[in-house]
């Protein structure tokens, strides 16, 4: 089977970045050993570092069964800017340009966002009868409603019409809407103005439990040591993995670090990432040994902080798109045991409470998170079990193993079925 994977803004598996590979590339390894023919088209830009790998289309041949077709854009320095949406302008037009030249797929899963690409995608594979997959992982442009008062949103609305419409005709002639969670796949119906079909259905991220080299792992532990983050595992460190931007949102932690420090309570906020407000939060916690923003760091210097930590946090703005998703890095933290401190309410809440393995503090509420702390630190028993309970759910759910061998074969019954032949 020849499918082909649309999805830019992740890792790509090329260089020697020490970055790790997320759903558009987990799931290509894994239909690869399935004996597939993979072609991942994405871009010649990473998202990550805000830089180009190639200044110019690029087609690489990375192994027999996978090629990456790379599109070139004129790139970005900010998430949200007009040079972001021109850059993925581009690359849906060169997507177009280039896609009929190509021997067509079997199947197609594209990512979407970005939504100039999923409509360039669906429109491919409905004019030539390809089974095509949208994958819902961020609610553009709804979220981007909620930058502004509620009272001028329909003004900005008009302003978005465009996205709202290409959306609404991407779902409408894709052959089918998966999602990160049930919510997701139920926003993209709501697009497509239809009910739930055969095909529709949610899949979680899975996260890989591949252990780094002996190599990275001792540049890692070097690095962490260096930091002041030491594997003895006597003070209490808190981790953090993801953008730094507009969404992190608030600054609770400030105040419950100066409490835990007051208390008495040896804790470390160690966050790790990059975005436009980085150089803010450095600025406002200089001073405090107790918190440190050590930048992006690799796969190895993740795995590793993971286990010199105590619990993850899952800290964001209140936002539509996170209180009915899933994203990749809480279920980072519960592949390492990691019980989870979240100030996300909705679908994450609800499943650290069932399953006993996180806790929930109010958005903006430092003493709230400070007493959530308090009682992760002052009860290593209680700790423990949600520690026990973490990788539990994670082996039932969310093993990468399990969740993109599910995901192959459902591409492989719908490229087999394929309804849009009958």
């Amino acid at each position: 089977m020849n499918v082909w994977l649309v999805t830019i803004g992740e890792p790509l598996p090329i260089g020697d970045t020490g970055n790790r590979l997320l759903r558009a590339g987990l799931l290509a390894e894994a239909l690869l050993q399935r004996g597939h023919n993979v072609t991942w088209w994405s871009s010649t830009f990473d998202h990550f570092q805000r830089k180009h790998w190639f200044q110019s289309d690029k087609e690489i041949q990375i192994q027999p069964n996978l090629k990456l077709k790379l599109l070139h854009g004129v790139g970005y320095s900010k998430n949200m800017s007009l040079q972001r949406m021109f850059d993925h302008a581009q690359i849906a037009w060169k997507f177009r340009k280039q896609a009929r030249r190509e021997s067509p797929p079997d199947v197609i899963h594209c990512s979407m966002p970005p939504i100039e690409l999923a409509l360039a995608v669906a429109n491919f594979g409905k004019a030539r009868k390809i089974p095509t997959v949208l994958d819902m992982r961020d609610m553009w442009p709804d979220i981007f409603l909620e930058l502004f008062p509620k009272s001028i949103q329909p003004c900005f609305k008009i302003l978005l019409f465009p996205w709202f419409y290409m959306l609404r005709k991407a779902c409408c002639r894709a052959t089918a809407i998966i999602g990160m969670t049930p919510f997701f796949v139920d926003w993209g119906l709501s697009y497509a103005g239809r009910v739930k079909r055969t095909w529709d259905r949610d899949f979680p991220f899975g996260y890989p439990e591949k252990v780094p080299s002996p190599e990275a792992l001792q540049e890692a532990e070097y690095f962490w040591d260096r930091h002041g983050v030491l594997a003895d595992r006597k003070e209490f460190v808190i981790c953090f993995f993801g953008a730094i931007g507009w969404h992190f949102g608030g600054d609770c932690f400030f105040s419950a670090s100066k409490q835990l420090e007051q208390s008495g309570r040896g804790v470390k906020f160690v966050f790790c990432g990059i975005g436009d407000a980085l150089e803010s939060y450095r600025a406002q916690g200089k001073g405090n040994p107790n918190l440190l923003f050590p930048g992006w760091v690799d796969q190895a210097k993740i795995w590793t902080l993971m286990r010199r930590s105590k619990a993850g946090l899952a800290h964001y703005r209140k936002s539509k798109n996170l209180e009915g998703n899933l994203t990749n890095k809480p279920i980072e933290y519960l592949s390492a045991g990691l019980p989870i401190l979240t100030n996300v309410s909705g679908y994450l809440q609800g499943l650290l409470e069932q399953h006993g393995c996180g806790l929930f503090y109010p958005e903006n509420q430092p003493d709230d998170l400070f007493s959530r702390i308090s009682l992760l630190y002052d009860n290593p028993g209680f700790r423990d079990q949600m520690s026990n309970n973490a990788s539990r759910l994670f082996q039932e759910r969310f093993s990468a193993k399990k969740v993109y061998r599910e995901i192959s074969e459902y591409l492989e019954r719908l490229a087999l079925e394929n309804p849009l032949t009958k």
